[in-house]
């Protein structure tokens, strides 16, 4: 009887002071929690600590490290970030060694690409590498990836010099479309279904500084295919259905329109579209309320979801503006077309009114 009533005091000691019965498991059961959708996260967390501590052997870091890693390389499986966070620690505490590291880090990247599936002879080729992630939230990674060539049949492009760009491996993924002018080829091609080859350079490094030492690189190739049509065919058709038109206006909203360093910069702009009932592709324009209406640049974004866009006048800087002005979006079909995915876009002009202009 004391006995079943000192477990039952611990018991209710236990669940009134909210006691972590993690930090008393052995190893073994952690691992066994691990997988599970509720418990894992609480366990890796635990595994972690000890880590950290010093309470976990090398033989025992090793096989957590190695069951995380086959984990990782099963995309159609969950990731639990903890996983990656454990690695992490396991590598800073110098027990992950170089070949495993490599392997975490390149099998935790993973890319696609979305090429625009018709494209007019002398047009560009819009081309979506899009990239996704299984590694940790604890160190940043920064990914950047680099064009090594781009062929359309057998035809290679002059135009990809210096086409790259940079993302933090610490967050889900992103998006990043390249273009590619069909004049830049190296032979010209006639109308037709043509292969594409893309071959993409990644390096991965460890902080954001442009010094950063390079921690793992490698290549990674792409095939598709685009029909080139002929220059007057028809890519994009345009919507025109008053029923939408207050829906799609409502959908358009300034977030800021600013002249930086006073008034003798370039004016730049955020524009937010939320939930627009049709795709939309504008060309956007300044209309001082005087004589003089200025393009500020272009946007373009699926219907039914929310995405911000910068836009900014670049050069020949605008030197004088009032107060408010009006933005005028026009339908661009060229817009579209710069997309790898806009088909059929809003085909009246939107006009918001009395935009404020900020310093």
């Amino acid at each position: 009887m004391l006995c079943v009533s000192t477990i039952g005091g611990v018991i209710g000691w236990a669940t009134a002071s909210q006691f972590d019965w993690n930090t008393v498991k052995p190893t073994w059961w952690l691992l066994a929690d691990a997988d599970d959708p509720i418990a894992g996260k609480a366990a890796l967390i635990e595994l972690d600590r000890r880590l950290g501590d010093g309470s976990l052997s090398a033989l025992q870091v090793n096989g957590i490290v190695d069951r995380a890693i086959k984990l990782q390389a099963d995309w159609s499986k969950p990731w639990p970030v903890e996983w990656g966070n454990f690695i992490d620690t396991a590598r800073n505490a110098g027990l992950v060694d170089d070949e495993r590291w490599k392997r975490y880090i390149k099998q935790g990247i993973q890319f696609e690409i979305v090429v625009r599936p018709k494209v007019h002879a002398n047009g560009i080729v819009p081309v979506l590498a899009r990239h996704k992630h299984r590694l940790s939230n604890n160190t940043d990674f920064w990914i950047r990836a680099k064009t090594k060539s781009f062929a359309i049949g057998s035809a290679i492009s002059r135009d990809f010099h210096g086409r790259g760009w940079g993302a933090s491996g610490s967050g889900g993924g992103g998006t990043s479309t390249k273009r590619f002018s069909l004049n830049r080829l190296e032979q010209p091609l006639e109308p037709g279904e043509y292969p594409i080859k893309y071959e993409l350079g990644l390096k991965v490094s460890v902080g954001f500084a442009q010094d950063a030492p390079v921690v793992h690189e490698w290549d990674v190739e792409f095939a598709d295919k685009v029909q080139i049509v002929d220059a007057n065919a028809q890519t994009v058709t345009l919507v025109r259905d008053p029923s939408l038109q207050q829906q799609v206006k409502a959908a358009l909203s300034v977030r800021s329109f600013r002249i930086r360093n006073g008034d003798r910069s370039s004016p730049s702009l955020v524009v937010d579209v939320n939930n627009s009932p049709v795709d939309v592709a504008f060309e956007v324009f300044i209309d001082d309320g005087q004589q003089d209406v200025w393009s500020m640049g272009s946007i373009y974004v699926k219907k039914n979801i929310k995405h911000g866009w910068h836009v900014s006048k670049g050069e020949n800087p605008i030197f004088e503006l009032p107060a408010t002005v009006d933005l005028i979006f026009k339908p661009s079909v060229e817009s579209a077309k710069s997309s790898v995915d806009i088909f059929k876009i809003w085909g009246e002009e939107v006009v918001v009114e009395d935009v404020p202009v900020s310093p």
